[in-house]
Order: C-alpha cells, then structure tokens, then sequence
C-alpha cells in the first residue's frame, strides 16, 4: 500500500476560483451528497440590476424537495449566510406545495457564525456543507505489512 502525505489548502490556492466549484458541481450534483439532484437553474437572477443571484437551484423528485444553493470559497460570512436564506424565503413564494431547503457550501464553517450554522436546523430546512481541499503530496515509499 502507498503512503500519501497530504496537507489541507484551499481552492484559491491551488488556482480555483468559485466558477470552477460551481462547473463541478453542476458536473455531478450527487457529489454534494444530497442524493440525485437536478439542477434546474444555475446563476438564478432574485434582483434586477442590483445582483442577486442564486448560485443553484436543484430539484429532488423522488422527495418533491428544492435546494437553494449558495457557494462561497473560504470561511463563511454574513453576506452569503443571510443571502441563503433569502433565497430560500423567496423560492418558497414562488413553489409553495414543495419543500424546500437552503444549502450553504463553504470551505471553512468554523468560524465566527458557527453556532447560528449549528442552530438553524433546529429551526428550519438549512444544510450546511464545508468542503475540504487536500493536496497530496506522492512519496516513491511504500508501507509493507
């Protein structure tokens, strides 16, 4: 078996940007673990020449569920936690016989509004997902039992 060190990075640091996440989202939406999603609009436009965009908005028939997705790179912030959260709200206006559930996905949820990311479940559909990024690092060395 081949030992492979590895050290966590992040996206920025390895090249990617937030379009290259959402391109492998949309490359395979069950890499989310949310089951076998659709995503039914990407860049959803909430607000009219004053930005507002949905980054996701995917769709799980078998559950008859929305996914309001918002990705940021980094650590979360208020900006794209209280965002989530209007789309979701707005979402639900729109398609009030289905559920529907508020997915924030960010590298880093440890951070300053880690107990309200801990607490909203409690309260309402809210998903958080932090992704993490290694680097592997190959060594010609291999473990032999």
């Amino acid at each position: 078996m081949e030992i492979v060190e590895n050290v966590y990075t992040t996206l920025r640091a390895i090249g990617k940007d937030e379009y290259w996440l959402q391109h492998w989202i949309t490359e395979k939406p069950s890499r989310l673990g949310l089951g076998n999603l659709l995503i039914k609009s990407s860049e959803l436009v909430h607000y009219k020449n004053r930005g507002g965009r949905l980054d996701f908005l995917a769709y799980h028939g078998d559950l008859d569920t929305y996914y309001e997705i918002e990705v940021m790179l980094g650590e979360c912030d208020a900006d794209h936690g209280f965002r989530i959260l209007d789309y979701w709200a707005r979402e639900r206006l729109k398609n009030p016989n289905a559920r529907h559930v508020a997915v924030l996905i960010a590298e880093d949820l440890s951070g300053r509004y880690k107990t309200i990311i801990d607490t909203l479940p409690q309260f309402l559909p809210f998903i958080a997902i932090e992704l993490k990024v290694l680097r592997l690092e190959r060594h010609s060395r291999h473990l032999h039992n």
